[in-house]
């Protein structure tokens, strides 16, 4: 006699219904008062379980011509990905690193579109080599949300005002150091489409504090 699964298999459909008049019977013996059709209800819900798994067995799948080169084009994306990784990775960390130090708002806000670029390009390469995505994600959200944004940039004025206070004082006339704190305002204003109301808010007060009213 052949593999009884594949009996099964073949005849599930016969099995099942042969199991549920198993598991009903063993109902109706039960509620009479014979404790043999408890039993006899257990070989039916068995035979229903086992019935319904043999019919659920998948079919072998034809690979197709389409399918290899699909597939093909898959393993070479993720060979590529797996080239162009490290350099990439050094260059979102430099880019990191750049923005939480910089004080030239040029660096700043140009090094902060690289960077959400680069980490959107480091998930498509992960996507490719079938490798988790959800650290960078959650990365790439920690950046690119408009609270984060607002948070750094925040960060980036109050780091960069400093500095420019710092440069200025070191100046031996009023004028030079009134020229170098209008030089920065004129340079922030410059990137004002990129930066929310909040930070232009902190810009205006800053610059009310130092710059001379005409």
């Amino acid at each position: 006699m052949g593999d009884w699964r594949e009996w099964v298999r073949r005849h599930s459909k016969l099995v099942m219904a042969g199991s549920i008049v198993v598991g009903v019977a063993g109902v109706a013996i039960f509620n009479a008062g014979v404790e043999a059709g408890a039993l006899l209800f257990l070989v039916g819900i068995i035979g229903v379980v086992v019935a319904a798994r043999a019919a659920r067995k998948p079919k072998a799948k034809e690979v197709t011509g389409m399918e290899n080169h699909q597939a093909g084009i898959r393993l070479r994306l993720a060979a590529h990905a797996y080239r162009v990784a490290p350099d990439l990775d050094k260059q979102i960390n430099e880019s990191f690193h750049l923005i939480d130090n910089t004080v030239n708002p040029k660096t700043f806000f140009g090094r902060y579109e690289d960077l959400i670029a680069m980490l959107k390009r480091r998930i498509e390469n992960e996507n490719h080599r079938g490798i988790d995505s959800g650290e960078t994600t959650r990365f790439l959200e920690s950046l690119d949300s408009p609270q984060a944004r607002e948070s750094r940039i925040d960060a980036f004025i109050r780091r960069s005002y400093g500095n420019m206070l710092k440069e200025a004082a070191k100046l031996k006339t009023e004028k030079g150091r009134l020229g170098r704190i209008e030089k920065y305002f004129e340079e922030m204003d410059a990137y004002a489409q990129s930066m929310f109301s909040p930070n232009l808010t902190m810009l205006e007060d800053l610059k009310q504090m130092v710059v001379a009213p005409e």
